[in-house]
């Protein structure tokens, strides 16, 4: 196996799967099984595909997808990196949005909202932050200081 080519969407072009659609032109044999976090992320990954005219097959998973005759399928696995092969190819969906789902998680909780943290421990919702107090300051010294 070898890398996949970069295959990001670009939100900003008119075409955000030009280079997976491209890169599915290049290679026209090739079979593809998209992979999702969850069922959910499954849906959205296949609504952005169908905007770009690829129509992927709901498949349990990757042994359901080798045994079908489709060339594009769409499974629920967990998996951060793909895989390219000389017939089939397994292309994640943080290859194609960026970071995956528990990596974006993860990482906002290492070095996230300073904010939300302190007030989830203060034992009040993180929706209070920024509201104006009835004297009309900021409802932590916090927030004062950074309106400064």
């Amino acid at each position: 196996s070898r890398p996949l080519p970069d295959l990001l969407a670009n939100p900003r072009l008119k075409n955000p799967a030009r280079s997976l659609t491209e890169f599915i032109a290049a290679h026209p044999e090739q079979r593809i099984l998209f992979s999702a976090e969850s069922a959910g992320r499954r849906e959205l990954l296949e609504e952005f595909l169908a905007r770009a005219g690829i129509r992927p097959e709901s498949c349990d998973g990757w042994p359901s997808f080798l045994a079908s005759s489709a060339r594009f399928g769409s499974a629920v696995a967990p998996l951060d990196q793909g895989l390219w092969s000389d017939a089939l190819a397994l292309v994640t969906e943080s290859q194609i949005f960026g970071r995956s789902p528990a990596t974006a998680r993860a990482g906002s909780a290492r070095s996230g909202d300073y904010r939300a943290r302190a007030y989830k421990r203060a034992g009040r919702s993180a929706g209070a932050v920024g509201r104006r107090n009835a004297q009309g300051g900021y409802a932590d010294a916090g927030q004062r200081a950074r309106a400064a």
